[in-house]
């Protein structure tokens, strides 16, 4: 037999390990255990995919918590309040000061 990359042979050590399936999004066939579905090839590219995604979104997720408290802080709270910069940054330390305190208490 033939080995190919679509083959998994960490599977051929088990007693059904050595079937011959026919994978359900490729349609070419491997050889693994009995009940396997999809070839090493199409799993292993999901699982890619899937890591290149993740990535991604923690990305996305890093830059919306770091960035937003400073945008809305910095730059969106004295254009709308019409105060300085200095007297926003004042409050809100102050506000969260007064916040943890009641938290704390």
């Amino acid at each position: 037999m033939k080995l190919t990359k679509r083959d998994w042979t960490e599977d051929f050590e088990y007693e059904n390990g050595m079937y011959r399936n026919k994978c359900i999004k490729c349609e070419h066939e491997f050889t693994g255990y009995k009940r396997r579905l999809i070839c090493k090839i199409c799993a292993t590219s999901k699982a890619d995919a899937l890591k290149r995604l993740l990535g991604c979104t923690l990305y996305i997720l890093q830059i919306i918590i770091v960035w937003l408290p400073i945008l809305l802080i910095d730059i969106l709270l004295p254009i709308v309040t019409n105060k300085t910069y200095e007297q926003c940054r004042t409050e809100t330390k102050e506000k969260l000061k007064d916040g943890w305190a009641k938290v704390s208490a």
